[in-house]
């Protein structure tokens, strides 16, 4: 997996043809018919969400069922158009199922992803 890094409001992945926001604003509007109110309430939603996330893998890990709340991530972020952290937070999910050995990398990963996007969600809410 790709490390990532963020640059001015895009999550650039070097393995990426072409860096990405961290919420895909055009797919939002498609999935609410353009209705500005309705992306709003979604984001702020989702946000609520992705502030329950615990950054810190040392306390993640003992947490209970931390793998359907990563699949509940996945699912809200795809939802949103959230992609990196879909994949991010799919990949843990699976890891921690097959045991590949790579979550500590993956988790940290995430937690960044989560850390910037929401401070993406709150420029985009004026917050």
């Amino acid at each position: 997996m790709a490390e990532l890094a963020f640059d001015h409001g895009t999550l650039v992945d070097p393995m990426a043809k072409s860096p990405r926001r961290a919420i895909d604003l055009a797919f939002l509007a498609r999935q609410t018919m353009g209705n500005k109110n309705l992306e709003s309430e979604i984001l702020q939603l989702y946000r609520t969400q992705l502030r329950k996330f615990e950054p810190d893998w040392a306390k993640a890990r003992l947490l209970p069922n931390l793998t359907i709340a990563l699949h509940s991530m996945r699912s809200a972020s795809l939802g949103v158009g959230a992609g990196a952290i879909a994949e991010l937070s799919g990949a843990a999910e699976i890891d921690l199922r097959e045991e590949w050995g790579q979550i500590d990398k993956i988790y940290d990963q995430l937690a960044q992803s989560v850390a910037y996007t929401l401070q993406f969600i709150d420029d985009i809410l004026g917050e």
